[in-house]
């Protein structure tokens, strides 16, 4: 079974997306990896692919060569919003 390698800004998430073809693989794959569903993957290490597969979405993601990344990086304070500035408050 090949490992899948995490790319930059990609999250447990897009990868149960895209290797798994549903939120759900999200549990499986990180039970198979021993991580939290939370957790920062930092880019470049290798995780064991999801069991359960939903195979239309998965072949989907392949042939339009889709990578998803939605991992929050940077300073979610900066206020930078599709380069407007918006004054963030938190409490």
């Amino acid at each position: 079974m090949a490992e899948i390698i995490v790319l930059e800004g990609q999250s447990l998430f897009d990868l149960a997306i895209q290797k798994g073809g549903s939120i759900e693989a999200v549990f499986g794959f990180a039970v198979d990896n021993n991580i939290s569903v939370t957790d920062d993957l930092p880019p470049g290490i290798g995780l064991l692919p999801p069991a359960m597969k939903i195979k239309q979405i998965v072949q989907y993601y392949s042939t339009h060569s889709i990578q998803p990344g939605t991992a929050v990086t940077g300073d979610i304070n900066s206020g930078s919003i599709f380069s407007e500035e918006f004054p963030i408050e938190f409490p």
